[in-house]
């Protein structure tokens, strides 16, 4: 196997040598940085409209980056619009 200069090197064992290679001819150069939080809004609030139980809402703290303040505040907005 190849080495790669370090980012590229863990985007490699990460993902496998074609994808970073197309990571690579894509962002020659750049510098990115990702967001912490993966959805937006709109798409977390159609997740908390899918839960069986306002209980279960802090479950999506960990899979959408977002907080349980932020979470609350969703619901909040949804109830509101009379979608809960």
């Amino acid at each position: 196997m190849t080495e790669y200069k370090g980012i590229y090197q863990e985007l490699c064992e990460l993902l496998g040598e074609e994808a970073m290679l197309k990571v690579y001819d894509h962002y020659p150069g750049a510098q990115i940085s990702f967001p912490t939080k993966i959805y937006p809004r709109e798409t977390v609030k159609e997740m908390i409209l899918q839960l069986p139980s306002t209980a279960q809402l802090l479950t999506l703290i960990e899979s959408t980056g977002y907080s349980e303040r932020s979470l609350r505040r969703m619901f909040s907005e949804l109830k509101a619009e009379g979608k809960v």
